[in-house]
């Protein structure tokens, strides 16, 4: 998903945030800057919300405070801003709770869910590049399993194709609300120092899909599997019976 489809599917399906937004304008120019959304809430108050595609960073908190400077004026209602990304860091959860700074988290599956309910297939489309020559043995696209057939069809990216580190980040987080094994990719590329025993407990609640990665060995398997065939580059750190496993490079960018 790029971030521009996120901007467009919450200022269709504002719902996603809260009940009651009004749309006031996307990519709003704020002093030879842009707010990607600027909505009026139920109260009549504005809400400035600033994107991340993926994982919200600290960076992200200063930009949408530098926003909300161009907002607040002393004769007008409170100005509530909000970071809105696919996943928030615990350790940013606890400061924007204690400092008071509103944030949602909503990941991909959530909004494949959510269009799927409401039949949206232009905007399916525009989050998943439909591959009509998958497997029979893979699963359906998601328009597929709605009865919408594209034509002609876009290829889906694949693990292969990344040939810098970058390239392999952004296609993992393509992949991973689809495909099991690329989410356990994706749990492994945005470690918090967690052992191999935190990221197995966060793959359990990835919908039922459980069955490829049930035990550490199977997780470590994998990841031997990764370097020896894909190249890909992992730093350890910890205990061997249960390490510390981040996804840091790949060999063919050096």
């Amino acid at each position: 998903m790029l971030e521009k489809d996120l901007e467009k599917i919450l200022c269709k399906y504002p719902e996603l945030i809260e009940e009651g937004l009004t749309l006031k304008g996307n990519q709003v120019p704020v002093s030879r800057k842009l707010v990607d959304i600027l909505f009026e809430d139920s109260d009549g108050q504005d809400l400035i919300i600033e994107l991340k595609r993926g994982v919200v960073v600290r960076k992200d908190i200063a930009q949408i405070l530098d926003y909300a400077g161009h907002f607040i004026l002393p004769d007008k209602s409170p100005v509530r801003v909000m970071l809105i990304g696919n996943r928030v860091p615990k350790n940013l959860k606890i400061s924007l709770d204690y400092y008071g700074i509103e944030y949602k988290e909503i990941p991909i599956p959530t909004i494949i869910e959510f269009l799927q309910s409401k039949r949206d297939l232009v905007l399916l489309v525009s989050i998943e590049e439909v591959d009509q020559d998958l497997n029979a043995h893979r699963r359906p696209s998601i328009t597929n399993r709605i009865d919408f057939k594209q034509n002609p069809p876009r290829r889906r990216p694949q693990i292969t194709d990344a040939t810098t580190f970058k390239d392999l980040c952004d296609i993992i987080r393509i992949l991973s609300s689809t495909i099991p094994t690329n989410y356990m990719d994706l749990l492994l590329l945005e470690n918090e120092n967690k052992p191999l025993s935190g990221i197995l407990v966060q793959w359990q609640n990835y919908k039922g899909k459980n069955r490829d990665f049930k035990t550490l060995s199977k997780i470590k398997a994998h990841i031997i599997w990764r370097e020896n065939h894909n190249g890909w580059i992992f730093d350890r750190s910890g205990s061997e019976t249960d390490p510390i496993v981040k996804l840091t490079g790949l060999k063919v960018q050096q």
